[in-house]
């Protein structure tokens, strides 16, 4: 999971920063245009060197910021291309898919519920308990007096001399055995097993103390988590509205500036204030996408949601496949995900019974520490 979680953070940041340098591109047009319509005033007699100067400075400011947003974008770019082993690669990597940003039901009951049943740090803490239960059953029984049942049976031999006690033990004609009651009583009380108990209970109170803690911060992340899509959801929203608005005031700023009715320095202005409203717009849209995996990941739902539920030895037979085929298309990679995806259908089945063992497993902790989670507000 964080695996994945990580793979897909870091497509969105390529995105981010191929988006950013498309943003500064026509930025750096529009201050171009500007540029060449002062210079051309100017040599027409119609325009001043201060708006020509104002100008140079806006459009050498945007190549700046364009140099650097090129240099995040080949960052980017390399981090992704590290995660399937072509470091250093010339090849050009583009973002195709873009942050869709939906209105997606969340819930902290259901995810609190999803989380105690697939996030493997509970799911742990759980396996804990339930082994700290079985120390505790057995320093108890250890305080307890032993009674055992011995007995033994054998056959001897009496001759005179060695083939003679062979002869004997063939015929068996002197066994031996004997059957008694071996009983055990600690003289002392059992202080060594009465301090072993002890510790064992210690034990598990501080498993039990575990699953709360646990408890406590998967419903804190849970609750940071869905707060930052619903931020999110709102921010989009609200800058789709600016940056409608300011490509409209940008668009008519621009036809102001042909008739000389206006200064470049406020359409470069207004261009500015587009920038930042793309910028974060784009921003909000990628903090959802990121919120969602942070979400996924607390749950332990980012496998489940995409069909890649499988066991270690199962992925690993998979890869070593596609190892021994050498180089990967594209449509074989369309396949092998096909087929990961279809032997977790037919896993899920199987998967059923696991998940209500757990469900009984956390029925049976909540009589001594309740999972219920805590309530925000």
């Amino acid at each position: 999971m964080i695996l994945i979680s990580t793979a897909e953070a870091t497509y969105w940041n390529l995105y981010m920063a191929q988006e950013q340098m498309l943003f500064f591109k026509e930025s750096v047009a529009v201050a171009e245009s500007i540029r060449n319509d002062n210079q051309t005033k100017l040599k027409a007699g119609r325009g001043s060197e201060l708006e020509v100067m104002e100008s140079e400075s806006g459009l050498a400011l945007r190549k700046s910021k364009q140099a650097d947003a090129r240099e995040k974008f080949f960052e980017a770019m390399s981090r992704l291309t590290a995660l399937y082993g072509q470091s250093g690669s010339n090849r050009m990597v583009v973002a195709v898919d873009t942050p869709q940003v939906n209105d997606v039901p969340v819930s902290y009951y259901d995810s609190f519920l999803a989380a105690t049943t697939l996030n493997p740090d509970y799911l742990g803490q759980l396996k804990k308990i339930a082994s700290e239960n079985v120390r505790v059953a057995y320093a108890r029984n250890q305080r307890l007096p032993q009674l055992d049942l011995k007995a033994s049976y054998g056959l001897n031999g009496l001759g005179r001399d060695h083939d003679e006690a062979l002869k004997d033990l063939e015929r068996r004609d002197f066994p031996s055995w004997s059957v008694g009651l071996e009983l055990h009583i600690p003289l002392t009380g059992g202080i060594k097993t009465r301090s072993e108990l002890d510790a064992a209970k210690l034990r598990q109170k501080q498993a039990l103390v575990g699953l709360k803690e646990i408890e406590t911060q998967v419903g804190s992340a849970i609750d940071v988590a869905e707060r930052k899509i619903r931020a999110a959801q709102e921010s989009v929203r609200s800058y789709e509205t600016v940056v409608k608005y300011n490509q409209n005031l940008l668009e008519a700023q621009m036809a102001r500036l042909q008739v000389g009715r206006v200064e470049s320095r406020k359409v470069l202005e207004v261009d500015a204030d587009l920038f930042e409203a793309k910028n974060s717009l784009l921003d909000a849209q990628v903090q959802f996408r990121r919120a969602l995996l942070e979400l996924e990941l607390i749950e332990g739902t980012l496998l489940k949601t995409r069909n890649l539920d499988l066991t270690q030895r199962e992925l690993e037979s998979k890869t070593a496949m596609l190892v021994r085929k050498g180089t990967i298309t594209d449509q074989q990679y369309a396949d092998f995900i096909r087929q990961l995806q279809w032997q977790y259908q037919q896993k899920a089945e199987l998967d059923t019974a696991t998940t209500e063992r757990a469900r009984r497993i956390l029925r049976e902790s909540e009589q001594k520490v309740s999972p219920t989670p805590p309530n925000f507000k």
